[in-house]
């Protein structure tokens, strides 16, 4: 689905963010992108949807070279959607509902269409009654539901997730990661770049830790729970409840 070939990216010259990173996702697949703060996994996800282009190496979508055209990101943008760590940078509509809306409205679908599909992908994430709520009065939490709900809406291939469940309560993170493995299980492949190590037991298939702008680890979720100490050595990780469990044992 999508592909990177030695991908290096720098803010600032002599000041590399990722170094050669080299990876690919196939359809289904679960994925949580671990790192300290400074990792560069902010940066990973902007290179992939995008918003940032890279010094060096290649960006791939369904096997083809990507182009940073204005056709190509717009062909990019409906493949491949992102949910921003803040999820008021992307909700632009006065009501839940009319937010939810707006892509399929410009996409071209008819009004009484697009909100019957927002509607939908509100329930499924359990934030069906928010719909007629102005954007201003939601909790970070409902903001994010929302956010989701709006490029669920338009059937991505790929979607990049960005500490979806920071600011979820408990019922809130298990409609979360029950929607999206759902989606995994119709085929998109769903990317989530978070501190919460737990998520790895919880709900990864796979697993990618970066160190210092470096892929270190790329593979099984089970596995990097069996090699925590070493995979995730100098990465800043709090290790999760299984990887200890088998640590003491």
């Amino acid at each position: 689905m999508i592909s990177t070939s030695h991908l290096g990216f720098s803010y600032a010259p002599g000041q590399a963010a990722l170094h050669r990173i080299s990876f690919a996702l196939g359809a289904g697949e679960r994925v949580v992108l671990l790192g300290a703060n400074g990792a560069g996994k902010s940066t990973l996800l902007g290179l992939c949807n995008g918003l940032l282009r890279p010094c060096h190496g290649e960006l791939r979508v369904g096997g083809a070279l990507f182009s940073y055209s204005n056709v190509g990101l717009r062909e990019l943008r409906r493949k491949v959607a992102t949910v921003l760590q803040d999820p008021s940078d992307q909700l632009f509509g006065a009501t839940v509902l009319q937010d939810v809306a707006m892509g399929p409205v410009e996409s071209g679908l008819a009004e009484a269409e697009a909100r019957r599909l927002a509607r939908q992908a509100l329930e499924a994430l359990g934030a069906g009654p928010l719909a007629e709520r102005p954007i201003h009065a939601l909790s970070v939490g409902e903001k994010k539901r929302v956010a989701l709900a709006g490029v669920l809406v338009g059937g991505p291939s790929v979607l990049l997730l960005d500490e979806p469940t920071a600011g979820l309560d408990a019922p809130g993170e298990d409609a979360l990661l029950a929607v999206l493995s759902a989606r995994c299980a119709e085929g998109m492949t769903v990317l989530v770049a978070t501190h919460d190590t737990g998520m790895v037991e919880r709900w990864a298939t796979r697993a990618m830790v970066l160190r210092a702008g470096r892929l270190v680890f790329d593979g099984g979720a089970d596995t990097l729970l069996r090699d925590w100490p070493r995979a995730t050595e100098g990465c800043g990780l709090r290790e999760p409840a299984l990887a200890a469990a088998r640590m003491s044992r």
